[in-house]
């Protein structure tokens, strides 16, 4: 994936880490209306060596990478560590309810806390998830804030980080910000016997139909595989990254740790085809630098490579599209994400299964202007 600059703006590039997701109180979190922006204040005291960062997506989620040899324990709601992050693993306290809610895109309901048990999640030193802590009440959206022009503070947040036995505390706050535009992802070449269409939204999907008389593999974000696709139908690997955060985003926590070297595959089809969340095709940041909102102008965000083993590589863009002039300031929608992605799947899966593609997939010019 290529993060492109944007204007005299480089965007941030994106960084490698597992998923995450929304939050207990949905209807207060707005997890998916574009106009509410998390964003991080500070890290105090400041923690060299380790990243925080929030990555705006069905709802907002905490991203942790830890570049030193001490873990970073996160603290829960409830005074008790439940997540432990590197530097060669990550552990989560499996006693801990936070644990739980941390895997629910929309809440859910945690059991009693017990006993503090840890169990290894992932290999890696880095790893994201949904903290409800993000997602606080904020200030009804009335009308008025509605029609504003201007950014509009609407909630503060802190979440308490442990590490060699201080205590790091990150503040952050929850913003209304006026929607100028959205983003489109577009599928610009598939290799042959591939269908391949995009699914817009806060976090990309895309779906894939297989009509080669071969095996491909389609690769991850850490270039694990991931999915395997034959005439006789679709495996997935249950340790991959990938599968894991299209999973959460699902409300489906994993079932095997993250491991990039470790495959555990599982036949999910009887068809060639699959449909997923990948965040390789989303612009990290979730909105745009400031420069290019007030350009108004379309811009390529992302240039974004999905390699597939025994055909290529699929590749396309993620451009951002401004609202037209007079046209809608809003695009919030009240229906929960995963009723709307379910829905939409089943749309593209209906379609793609009756149609027929005679010539392969081409290049399409994407114009940024």
């Amino acid at each position: 994936m290529k993060i492109l600059a944007a204007g005299t703006r480089a965007a941030a590039a994106a960084l490698a880490g597992a998923a995450v997701l929304p939050s207990p109180h949905a209807a207060d979190a707005h997890p998916s209306d574009p106009t509410i922006v998390t964003r991080i204040d500070a890290v105090e005291p400041p923690l060299p060596n380790v990243t925080v960062e929030v990555r705006d997506g069905v709802a907002a989620q905490l991203l942790v990478v830890n570049a030193t040899a001490t873990p970073v324990e996160v603290t829960a709601t409830g005074g008790e560590p439940f997540l432990r992050i590197g530097p060669a693993t990550v552990e989560a306290n499996v006693g801990s309810p936070d644990w739980y809610t941390s895997n629910a895109p929309f809440g859910t309901t945690a059991p009693t806390r017990t006993p503090t048990r840890w169990r290894v999640v992932a290999k890696g030193s880095a790893w994201g998830w949904f903290d409800h802590r993000l997602h606080p009440r904020t200030r009804p959206l009335t009308p008025e804030l509605r029609n504003a022009r201007q950014r509009v503070r609407l909630a503060d947040w802190t979440v308490p980080l442990r590490y060699q036995g201080t205590t790091h505390t990150v503040r952050g706050h929850v913003e209304y910000r006026p929607v100028v535009g959205a983003f489109h992802t577009t599928v610009e070449h598939a290799p042959p016997n591939l269908t391949a269409d995009a699914l817009d939204g806060r976090v990309p999907g895309l779906f894939l139909h297989w009509s080669g008389s071969g095996a491909i593999t389609i690769r991850g974000i850490a270039n694990e595989p991931f999915a395997r696709l034959t005439p006789q139908g679709t495996e997935v690997n249950d340790a991959s990254e990938t599968w894991q955060e299209s999973e959460r985003l699902s409300g489906r926590p994993p079932t095997a740790p993250a491991d990039p070297t470790n495959a555990r595959w599982r036949r999910v089809g009887t068809t060639p085809q699959l449909t997923w969340l990948d965040r390789r095709l989303a612009y990290a940041p979730g909105v745009p630098p400031d420069d290019v909102a007030r350009a108004r102008k379309r811009a390529t965000m992302v240039e974004w490579d999905v390699p597939v083993d025994g055909a290529g590589h699929l590749t396309g863009t993620t451009t951002w599209v401004p609202t037209a002039a007079g046209g809608p300031r809003s695009s919030t929608s009240r229906v929960p994400y995963a009723a709307a992605l379910a829905a939409v799947i089943a749309a593209v899966a209906a379609v793609a299964m009756l149609r027929r593609r005679a010539a392969k997939p081409g290049h399409r010019e994407v114009t940024t202007t």
